[in-house]
């Protein structure tokens, strides 16, 4: 009877720890809807990502390059995925409020860090960075 009790005990447990250790793993990050930019740089030349609520995006990654990324996002194991057609995708790994770019490419380097920026604060930067042209 003892071994029946301790059996049926570790079960339970093992049970237990299985649906808590199911119920932390695959959570899926969240991004404030908005504006994430590189800093130090003077705010009107950054690259920016921009993400509407809508789950679309636009990519600015220079003001020189007339082409700009535009498309659908999605999140995925703590990834930002910035669809840019059927084979090209830009990715950032989501650390917090910031963005962290994946791709290596000409314009933007793999590692560079991208932060929020309410639309609040950009644009009392961007006419601070302009009232003193």
């Amino acid at each position: 009877m003892e071994k029946k009790v301790i059996f049926i005990s570790l079960l339970v447990i093992s049970i237990l720890l299985v649906l808590i250790a199911g119920c932390s793993e695959n959570k899926t990050a969240e991004l404030k809807t908005g504006r994430y930019v590189v800093p130090g740089n003077e705010l009107v030349l950054s690259p920016q990502v921009i993400l509407n609520e809508n789950n679309e995006y636009s990519f600015i990654r220079s003001p020189y390059i007339s082409f700009l990324p535009t498309g659908n996002y999605s999140i995925e194991d703590n990834k930002l995925i910035l669809h840019a057609g059927e084979s090209k995708a830009y990715i950032f790994t989501i650390d917090g409020e910031s963005l962290i770019f994946e791709n290596d490419e000409d314009l933007i380097k793999k590692g560079t860090l991208f932060v929020f920026y309410d639309d609040e604060t950009f644009s009392t930067e961007t006419k601070v960075t302009h009232a003193a042209d």
